[in-house]
């Protein structure tokens, strides 16, 4: 398997990427059609679901969780037991992304993503946790959850002098661009890090099942972007 990291704590990065070998596709989950009608996901009272992408992490902290919320595990550690195990490949992108297309036309109303530690980004993640269940997400449909908002260009310039990349590689976002997106690809990406948040399924259903499709299997191939 892949090595601890992949889903383990991070540091100061998106992701803390480390350099992998290409693994083998995975295989795409199919999903239930749906309508891609809006819910009530922006409102007091909407059925909440969070996702949680752990590798080894101790989940204690769930217990804290509102019971409003379901909880799903999903689990990349290997170890045995596990209610929902997944391929050690693809950083929590892969398995937010497994998610989505999985679930793409039974999405709950709000859906919160997170890593196994989410603390190292979102040192109030329960109190973040309590206020949803209480206010909803709002009229925007989506939230994140670091507290930092950066930028980088197509070629990764920051993500090269970042002191979790020793090798210095580049960030390959403008071919991650042109797999999932496709046409021009912009001069900055805006970005929060951390790779934590919440989405209504309105607002995740704006984009279609395949676009999620090529989303899951850039993930892999390109687990940095």
């Amino acid at each position: 398997s892949a090595s601890r990291g992949r889903e383990g704590p991070r540091r100061s990065w998106a992701a803390n990427r480390r350099r992998t070998r290409r693994p083998s596709p995975l295989p795409v989950p199919d999903a239930v059609s749906g309508s891609g009608r809006g819910t009530r996901g922006g409102e007091p009272g909407a059925a909440l679901e969070l996702v949680v992408a752990r590798h080894r992490e101790d989940l204690a902290w769930l217990r804290r969780v509102p019971r409003v919320f379901t909880i799903t595990v999903y689990d990349k550690s290997g170890e045995p037991g596990a209610a929902h195990p997944l391929p050690n490949v693809g950083d929590e992108a892969q398995t937010y992304l497994h998610h989505v297309v999985g679930r793409y036309g039974h999405l709950a109303d709000v859906t919160v993503f997170c890593q196994g530690k989410p603390f190292d980004h979102a040192p109030d993640f329960h109190r973040t946790l309590r206020g949803i269940a209480r206010d909803g997400l709002g009229p925007d449909g989506f939230r994140s959850f670091g507290f930092v908002v950066d930028r980088d260009d197509a070629d990764g310039a920051l993500f090269r002098t970042w002191r979790g990349n020793p090798g210095k590689r580049g960030l390959p976002l403008a071919r991650f661009w042109g797999e999932v997106f496709g046409g021009t690809v912009p001069d900055e990406f805006v970005f929060f890090p951390g790779a934590q948040f919440a989405v209504t399924a309105a607002q995740a259903r704006l984009r279609p099942l395949e676009f999620y499709r090529r989303a899951l299997s850039a993930s892999v191939f390109l687990p940095d972007a």
